[in-house]
């Protein structure tokens, strides 16, 4: 038996959810721990170079990948229900990959210089996770799609 749109809907809005607690999570646990060792130990190298470049990264990825996100998502909007949640997985699931990318990168250069502005930027990185949870419409307009 096939699966109709509403389940393949509902499947897919706990499967991003799912994987947008898991990412929150384990990046805040990794984050705390790394400030923790950083404040307890004092292994404090600054390096102005990696924490210029790191810096760039941060502010050039966060807007680039919410940008390119919305741009795909628009491109994708009128395709056939069963292509955009396709699509629309394969794009969110990959905005969420290079959040977590570039936060790891500040994260780890966290623990290499301990310079607090990794601190802020890792927290500015988890606040822009706030923006990309999953959507309670999309799902609510596909079922509404598949009942008319």
């Amino acid at each position: 038996m096939e699966e109709t749109l509403v389940e393949k809907s509902t499947k897919l809005g706990k499967g991003l959810k799912l994987y947008f607690v898991f990412s929150v999570f384990i990046l805040s646990i990794f984050f705390i721990y790394t400030v923790i060792y950083t404040i307890r130990y004092n292994v404090w190298s600054p390096n102005e170079v990696l924490e210029r470049y790191v810096i760039l990264l941060t502010l050039i990825g966060i807007p680039g990948i919410l940008r390119l996100f919305y741009v795909q998502n628009n491109k994708i909007i009128n395709y056939s229900t069963e292509k955009y949640i396709k699509l629309y997985k394969k794009y969110y699931i990959l905005r969420l990959t290079v959040l977590n990318c570039i936060a790891i990168v500040n994260i780890i250069s966290l623990h290499i210089s301990g310079s607090k502005n990794f601190i802020y930027m890792t927290i500015i990185v988890i606040f822009v996770f706030f923006f990309c949870i999953p959507q309670k419409t999309l799902y609510t307009t596909i079922d509404k799609s598949e009942n008319k």
